[in-house]
């Protein structure tokens, strides 16, 4: 994925009562024992939320009629819980809180109450969404995750079990931002100001803020291979541009790498544009400087 960007240099419902168990006739199980999500064609950016839908499905294996159950998710793997990615399980508007591990009661009321559980072979499907927020700070790869979904009975007992596989696809995504610059959209200016021919005249700082999810690599192209143009082409003015404070190559190959991706606040690069003492006409004087960037 590549950015372009020109810089102008210019001068919850709750169930309240235990469930029974219906005299022997209520034996609630899961009708698959695994069950796999996976998540791709993400956006990443700021206020970004990937979500996916997913069923499990369960039955009264007594086949008497229906019965209750409660639902509850807990991690299977050992991932701690300042994981990048932020899962998020809900079912009809109820949040469920992932636990620890199957054997940890979560808040009072996380469990997903199921009411009517049918005793028919296919049984019933639970509608449960997958979200997590894809904002910048993420780092790019393929995620996987292992959590486990258990059924249990009105006193609490575990009666059932399903591996749940969860398997996010991060995309390498980039996005560029030019600050301390006039303008609007992709196209910026920077204004010199009169230039004195016999001092040297620097630009206000400014810069490019940089948001990826890998690494990246940002380029410059001069449309006068670093030099001031007059207006009508009869004179050119040089002129330097430093990123970091290391001196830009307008004339050929710039590619700066940087090697990892950005934290949610992007990474800063300073720029800044100086003119050393010159001899040339008066007029207006103006190159065109395109920056790119590009995950790689």
């Amino acid at each position: 994925m590549t950015i372009l960007r020109t810089i102008f240099v210019a001068g919850a419902l709750c169930a309240s009562a235990s469930v029974s168990a219906q005299d022997g006739g209520c034996r609630p199980e899961f009708v698959d024992t695994t069950e796999n999500v996976n998540v791709s064609g993400i956006q990443i950016g700021a206020g970004e939320r990937a979500r996916e839908n997913f069923e499990v499905r369960v039955r009264n294996a007594a086949g008497n009629g229906p019965c209750e159950a409660f639902l509850r998710i807990a991690r299977r793997d050992s991932v701690a819980f300042d994981d990048p990615v932020d899962f998020n399980f809900s079912s009809g508007g109820q949040r469920l809180e992932v636990l620890a591990d199957d054997a940890t009661a979560g808040p009072i009321n996380n469990d997903l109450f199921l009411r009517g559980v049918p005793g028919t072979r296919n049984g019933r499907g639970v509608r449960v969404q997958l979200s997590f927020p894809t904002e910048w700070g993420l780092d790019a790869g393929v995620y996987s995750r292992e959590f486990v979904v258990t059924l249990r009975d009105g006193a609490g007992d575990l009666v059932d079990t399903l591996e749940l596989s969860v398997r996010v696809n991060i995309p390498s995504a980039v996005a560029l931002r030019i600050v301390g610059a006039s303008g609007r959209g992709s196209v910026r200016r920077i204004n010199l100001g009169t230039l004195d021919p016999d001092a040297f005249t620097r630009s206000d700082p400014f810069g490019l803020r940089i948001w990826s999810t890998s690494p990246y690599r940002v380029e410059f192209t001069s449309e006068n291979q670093g030099v001031l143009r007059h207006s009508q082409g009869r004179d050119e003015i040089p002129y330097v541009l430093r990123m970091r404070g290391e001196k830009v190559d307008l004339m050929g190959a710039n590619g700066r790498e940087f090697v990892e991706h950005t934290d949610s606040l992007g990474d800063m690069h300073p720029l800044r544009v100086m003119v050393e003492p010159f001899f040339a006409e008066a007029g207006k004087y103006a190159d065109r400087v395109r920056v790119s960037v590009s995950a790689i």
